[in-house]
């Protein structure tokens, strides 16, 4: 006689796939893991999907992405360079306490009362 080994209800994603647990804690079922060939790894089949669709979006926009040389880049970058800036900046106002802060003369210091004052 052989021994059905127990399943428990959680598991990992190899237990799951083995029929071991009833499903991941991530709520994943037997039917909704794959084993990728490649790296041996148990993996979500809606997420290679995906994965799957996005590369072909990526790749079908680079195919109908304008190519640009090298010089026609060089040419715009120097140019970006060269070119006066749009914005000046504005021009700096200092309030009036740190003038005078400013111009407090050298050796007093604005909090303390000099020596000779005291």
């Amino acid at each position: 006689m052989t021994e059905t080994p127990s399943t428990t209800k959680y598991g990992t994603r190899e237990q799951v796939y083995l029929g071991l647990a009833q499903m991941t804690r991530g709520k994943l079922t037997k039917d909704q893991l794959i084993l990728d060939e490649k790296t041996n790894k148990y993996k979500s089949a809606a997420m290679v999907k995906l994965g799957k669709e996005k590369m072909e979006l990526k790749l079908k926009a680079k195919a109908e992405a304008p190519t640009v040389s090298v010089k026609e880049h060089v040419e715009r970058i120097e140019k970006e360079l060269t070119a006066e800036p749009v914005m000046t900046p504005p021009p700096v106002v200092q309030a009036p306490e740190l003038l005078e802060v400013a111009q407090a003369p050298k050796g007093k210091h604005r909090r303390t009362k000099s020596r000779a004052e005291a």
